[in-house]
């Protein structure tokens, strides 16, 4: 009897399973063909390292450290050690380090800003800083952010080292990765080479156990102005108010560069979109930027891709006319 009753409740279920309405899955927008003429072909090419200049995404955690201080005992000054809630950069946020702009992202939508103009000479009304801040507007967006659309800004201003670098060496030491001997014995410091050669920096690491030497590009710095594109482009980024957009400075030229079609002399502003990791689409623009009207043809471009095209209302029947 009980095994009749428990058949008779699975076909029950069964019957409610195949009559339920199904429930609308929602789905990732289709992978894009690949557009004709774009440079960097139908697939990102490779990661872009940049160095970052400022990121407003992260906002400072706190912590409790321990700390040393100054308190009165008996009249007299006694440091002491105590414990205090403080505040410290967020771990996420790369400002002022090299950080891979394309890899943050993984799969998800970006929208890839490059630029060749001087920051110097742009500001929050310029065609950067405009789209910049759309970008922000556009990121903020519930249903955008449920997708994790991302963006970035990127100066390609960085050069390789002046010719007087070329021919040098510098000598460095490291702590060892592993600085004692199994006998507790401390290993020596590891010897840190690098040479400029026209084509990149070979860096040569000796350890107890042998040489390392790699050709490393000039892709970050050793530029001599370094420091001062980092304040122009700083300067630009708190002038436009874009805080979930991070600003960065790039190699004028490297083999990453080339790869995104962007080598010099180039164009002085691209954009490109693309969605895991594949060209959706490409602009590019003069040293002026884009305008408002490009710049709302690359939001809808955006849009499309991310929601589709506008669903057309249903015509509203017409009223019964009162009879005469």
């Amino acid at each position: 009897m009980k095994t009749c009753r428990l058949f008779g409740m699975i076909g029950l279920l069964a019957a409610v399973a195949a009559v339920a309405p199904a429930q609308d899955v929602k789905k990732d927008p289709p992978l894009p063909p690949p557009k004709p003429g774009s440079k960097a072909g139908d697939e990102v090419p490779a990661g872009f390292r940049a160095c970052i200049v400022t990121d407003h995404r992260f906002p400072a955690v706190k912590v409790e450290r321990e700390i040393t201080e100054e308190v009165m005992e008996g009249g007299v000054k006694v440091r002491k050690r105590v414990k205090k809630e403080v505040s410290e950069p967020n771990p996420r946020n790369r400002t002022g380090k090299m950080h891979c702009v394309v890899c943050e992202s993984g799969l998800s939508p970006v929208l890839a800003v490059f630029v060749r103009a001087e920051a110097k000479t742009l500001g929050a009304n310029s065609g950067v800083g405009k789209l910049a801040q759309r970008m922000n507007q556009l990121i903020m967006l519930p249903d955008y952010r449920a997708q994790k659309l991302s963006g970035f800004v990127s100066f390609l201003r960085f050069d390789p080292p002046t010719t007087t670098w070329i021919g040098q060496t510098i000598v460095s030491t490291v702590p060892s990765a592993a600085p004692r001997n199994p006998d507790g014995t401390p290993k020596p410091p590891d010897r840190v080479e690098a040479s400029y050669g026209p084509e990149g920096k070979t860096v040569t690491i000796t350890t107890p156990q042998g040489k390392i030497e790699q050709l490393l590009e000039y892709a970050y710095p050793d530029d001599e102005k370094r420091d001062e594109y980092v304040l122009d482009v700083r300067n630009l980024a708190t002038a436009a108010k874009a805080p979930n957009v991070p600003f960065s400075i790039g190699p004028t030229n490297s083999k990453v560069v080339e790869a995104f079609g962007l080598a010099p002399p180039g164009d002085a502003v691209t954009v490109i979109f693309y969605y895991r990791l594949r060209v959706v689409n490409r602009w590019t623009f003069d040293a002026a930027g884009p305008t408002d009207a490009q710049i709302d043809e690359i939001q809808e471009a955006v849009r499309l891709f991310l929601e589709g095209p506008k669903k057309k209302k249903d015509p509203e029947p017409e009223k019964d006319k009162g009879k005469d």
